[in-house]
């Protein structure tokens, strides 16, 4: 994996020292699943274009940058740091003194937000596209070339502003008005989102997601995973303290974040060998492929609307749509809860199912075909660039910036083909897959009972009611009208008094 080439100036140098942590050989910074920071696949000069095309269109569909904990894992992390308190006296004879120490460091305030490094990540990405496709990023901005979407989550807005700076805003200072390009970003509201946050709008998914069947699999392969891996670290920490499974996901977290965050690998990291990292980035590889991806069909339907609307883009732009005359390039910024349905719906990475049970041997997950430190780390991105081919039209597809070949058809893949390859998502049954009922229809002209017949129809509890009600109608009408004697009385008396 190249991340080196492609990166501008002290932005390569940056990113080059972030990494440099790792001297050679295997990095466990490979293997975080969804927490792997982004490592470009662009290599200069290996990814000709045709000398026949030119490019007409490109659609971006990226995850946030890298960022901070969530308010879940934070939570955990917590638990974890009341668990070490509670045992510290198991924990005398330990080496590691941080342990005894360690507090949880990550506040409400920064949980889920994106990190600097995070920023830098889509900047860069911005940058290399640039160098890549000039003839449509490397010109003065418009706002009716440039659309950027982004949900309504903060660290993917964020992401979104950073690589419109990158790709926009920063330029040599010089006087103030040609030193900054202010830009226009947009979100749709979040019960609304389809095509970013699908995943949170389509009630059958989300009940799906919390059953006992969507984690069963990642479940029982914690059980095993943390039991075993729970007795190592106690010899290693020379303790009888209790470590629980939930405890052992908790620390693999811990080591995740102080790689992304301080790219330290050299306090929780370290309760851990190459065998554990690689059994736990397989653990969590479950845990995301049965309920984002091929584990269930509903994962990856829901993402329909978006694969249509690119597809839509597409179709407009080459049959002149006065919506996309001058409209250039869409970028959009999500989620790994984005970027893992699309992958699947686009048939990458498919495996042998055999390969993502709880129990498949170590050597057929080493082996395994569908990795989310691949297919989604932080920063993930799809390219969907338009061609113009000697008036036939043609789609080539990047993931994380490296051409990816769609089955079925080829790395330049005639529009056509490509729509007819997704043809069955066209219709895409939203509410149907969702179990979405339509709102039931009013009668404008609700039915009436005729009168003759009014008094036989009503119910002995309506009978009473009606009574009920008339009484208490004529008390406060009676009530009301006395008040209004007594107030003017009073009034006459009043102005004799003051004769």
């Amino acid at each position: 994996r190249n991340g080196g080439q492609g990166m501008v100036g002290c932005g390569y140098l940056l990113l080059f020292m972030l990494w440099g942590f790792v001297a050679s050989g295997w990095d466990m910074s490979h293997h975080l699943s969804t927490k792997t920071p982004y490592v470009s696949g662009y290599i200069p000069g290996t990814d000709p274009e045709p000398s026949e095309c030119s490019v007409l269109h490109l659609q971006i569909v990226a995850r946030h940058g890298s960022r901070y904990p969530n308010d879940g894992s934070a939570k955990q992390f917590t638990t974890l740091e009341s668990s070490i308190q509670q045992n510290k006296q198991l924990l005398n004879q330990t080496q590691l003194a941080w342990l005894l120490e360690w507090k949880n460091p990550y506040t409400a305030l920064y949980t889920g937000s994106l990190l600097n490094y995070g920023e830098l990540e889509h900047f860069h990405l911005a940058r290399r596209l640039s160098e890549r496709f000039p003839q449509l990023l490397n010109v003065t901005y418009s706002p009716k070339q440039f659309f950027i979407q982004t949900s309504q989550v903060p660290r993917a807005a964020r992401s979104g502003n950073a690589f419109g700076f990158g790709l926009f805003g920063a330029k040599p200072m010089g006087d103030l008005e040609n030193s900054f390009t202010p830009f226009w970003t947009y979100s749709v509201s979040e019960n609304e989102d389809w095509t970013l946050r699908f995943n949170r709008n389509c009630p059958a998914y989300v009940e799906f997601a919390k059953s006992p069947e969507a984690s069963a699999q990642y479940d029982q392969w914690k059980t095993v995973w943390g039991e075993k891996t729970a007795a190592k670290i106690r010899q290693k920490l020379s303790t009888t303290w209790t470590i629980t499974p939930d405890d052992v996901s908790t620390m693999f977290q811990a080591c995740a974040f102080d790689l992304v965050l301080h790219h330290n690998d050299s306090k929780w990291c370290k309760l851990f060998d190459a065998e554990d990292i690689l059994a736990a980035d397989f653990g969590e590889d479950l845990q995301n492929y049965w309920t984002k991806s091929y584990g269930n069909e509903l994962n990856y339907n829901i993402s329909c609307r978006l694969l249509n609307e690119i597809i839509d883009i597409m179709e407009g732009k080459v049959e002149g749509s006065t919506d996309f005359t001058l409209q250039t390039s869409k970028f959009r910024f999500a989620h790994a809860e984005t970027i893992i349905p699309l992958a699947t719906i686009l048939g990458l990475y498919k495996p042998n199912p055999e390969e993502m049970r709880w129990d498949t041997p170590v050597e057929k997950q080493n082996e395994r075909t569908w990795r989310a430190s691949e297919i989604s780390p932080f920063a993930a991105n799809f390219v969907f660039v338009l061609y113009n081919c000697s008036h036939t039209y043609k789609v080539k597809v990047l993931h994380n910036e490296k051409p990816v070949q769609i089955p079925g058809c080829d790395l330049y893949c005639p529009l056509d083909t490509f729509k007819a390859i997704f043809s069955q998502y066209s219709q895409c049954p939203w509410d149907d897959m969702c179990g979405i009922k339509p709102l039931a229809c009013i009668d404008p002209q609700p039915a009436t009972v005729p009168s003759s017949n009014f008094w036989q129809a009503l119910t002995l509890g309506e009978f009473v009611g009606i009574v009920v009600g008339v009484f208490s109608t004529g008390f406060f009408l009676a009530t009301m009208a006395t008040f209004y004697l007594l107030r003017k009385q009073q009034t006459q008396y009043t102005l004799i008094a003051n004769v």
